[in-house]
């Protein structure tokens, strides 16, 4: 499931140094949160909907708050 495969990405990324996980369920809650207009079945079904930008943005903001420990 994609919380499980998150998780390993997490691990990934605080075992590297790259992230800092000040709670790791808090932080895949938020990464699920933020993302799901974007895995919505009927936003995914129509590609226009997708607008680039707001795409890019939630990333940068998801990295962001992972290397500063955010979540």
């Amino acid at each position: 499931d994609l919380a499980k495969q998150l998780g390993h990405i997490l691990d990934d990324g605080a075992a590297s140094g790259d992230f800092i996980l000040a709670n790791r369920d808090t932080a895949i809650r938020t990464i699920l949160d933020a993302t799901a207009s974007l895995r919505h079945p009927a936003i995914v079904a129509d590609q226009r909907a997708i607008d680039e930008k707001r795409v890019v943005a939630i990333a940068d903001m998801i990295v962001a708050g992972l290397r500063k420990g955010v979540f």
